[in-house]
């Protein structure tokens, strides 16, 4: 669906991620939902800044990085923060190229609920000049002294392994609307320009209920997705339940605010009986962002108040990790859009769940499917 969610499956080699890792049509370069694990120095470093200013190989023992200007501890020292920060990409087993300095700032993504700047250190040896396995430990600090240490293992290797790809079998609607059968469960689809032209009709007849359109994609601005208007009077037209999420890339309240009006504009008066997703991942080098997890709910919480002063309810698309680590009970206090394609049963007490990827009479590219569960609806 989107960059963050895919980009957790694709550090779980890189960086030794855990929790789901599924990715979907939701994301703005990919129309492919397949889970994917993937290896590359470059694509870490493109989202972060190294210290280093030497090329050759070095051998270091300890070194300190950090990501923006530190604010002093009377700025950002809440009267109770006792929350550590918190690793939001990353860590575990590294693979570094041999010859390449070494910045941990390039392996880690990691943010803090109330420090906008966290410090990162770490200790030990990486010697960037000889192949092989360096044990070091990162920590990460925040303005009121809690801290986060993670042990690592730093790779060093001539070349970076190919990233490894899940096998995704090809899964009909019906097959995963009888794996996740259940008493007044309902099944749908999310969709964006990725699927083309859909069938609606043929839709609602394979079986689905309900669809999540894309609106489109927000950073500065909104792009509309070049299907949204089509799909969203289509799916009404054939009956369907339907919702809408929106890529939002923002990290304050007044940016949440312009894009919630930017997508308000884009729905008009349509009819929608479900909720309104934000869909945001841009975990990738979060600490160079200069915002906090805590900015990131708050701007969600702007997003919502903004969608609801036209009737309509909101919704965070989420995985179990960083529903744990980024969104703050306030803003999943009643559940979330849980992305997870593992076979485990349970919505976590989610409405909605996103299950996996397969084929739909109506469609003709992949779609993700998704549960609506009664209990929670």
């Amino acid at each position: 669906m989107k960059k963050a969610i895919a980009a957790i499956a694709a550090a779980v080699m890189l960086a030794g991620c855990s929790g789901s890792t599924q990715s979907d049509n939701h994301s703005e370069s990919s129309h492919s939902s397949e889970s994917v694990t993937q290896s590359t120095t470059q694509n870490a470093a493109s989202t972060s800044q190294t210290t280093s200013a030497s090329t050759a190989p070095t051998s270091l023992t300890t070194s300190a990085t950090t990501s923006a200007q530190q604010t002093t501890a009377q700025e950002q020292k809440p009267a109770a923060d006792t929350r550590k920060p918190v690793i939001l990409l990353g860590g575990g087993n590294i693979y570094h190229l041999l010859g390449k300095p070494f910045d941990p700032e390039q392996y880690l993504s990691y943010g803090d609920d109330t420090d906008r700047h966290p410090k990162l250190t770490f200790t030990g040896k990486v010697d960037t000049n000889h192949a092989g396995s360096y044990p070091i430990k990162a920590s990460i600090t925040d303005a009121s002294g809690n801290v986060l240490e993670k042990d690592m293992t730093v790779r060093v290797v001539s070349s970076i392994p190919k990233g490894t790809q899940s096998a995704q079998r090809s899964t009909t609607f019906a097959e995963f609307a009888e794996r996740y059968k259940g008493s007044g469960n309902s099944y749908g689809i999310d969709v964006s320009q990725w699927q083309g032209d859909i069938d609606f009709n043929a839709v609602k007849a394979a079986g689905c209920s309900f669809v999540f359109i894309r609106v489109g994609t927000y950073f500065s601005s909104g792009t509309v997705d070049t299907y949204f208007a089509a799909n969203l009077k289509n799916a009404l037209a054939a009956g369907l339940d339907v919702g809408a999420y929106v890529y939002c890339a923002v990290t304050d309240k007044a940016q949440a605010v312009k894009c919630a009006q930017w997508v308000n504009a884009q729905l008009g008066n349509a009819p929608l009986n479900l909720p309104v997703a934000f869909d945001w991942e841009e975990i990738s080098g979060f600490q160079n962002y200069g915002a906090s997890t805590g900015d990131v709910c708050d701007a969600y919480l702007a997003f919502k108040a903004e969608i609801e002063k036209n009737g309509r309810s909101t919704i965070v698309y989420s995985n179990r990790e960083l529903a744990a680590k980024l969104w703050n009970e306030q803003c999943v206090s009643s559940g979330y859009w849980l992305a997870d394609y593992t076979e485990r049963a349970d919505n976590a007490g989610c409405p909605f769940r996103q299950v996996g990827v397969g084929r739909i009479n109506g469609i003709n590219a992949p779609v993700d499917i998704n549960v609506r569960f009664k209990a929670q609806a």
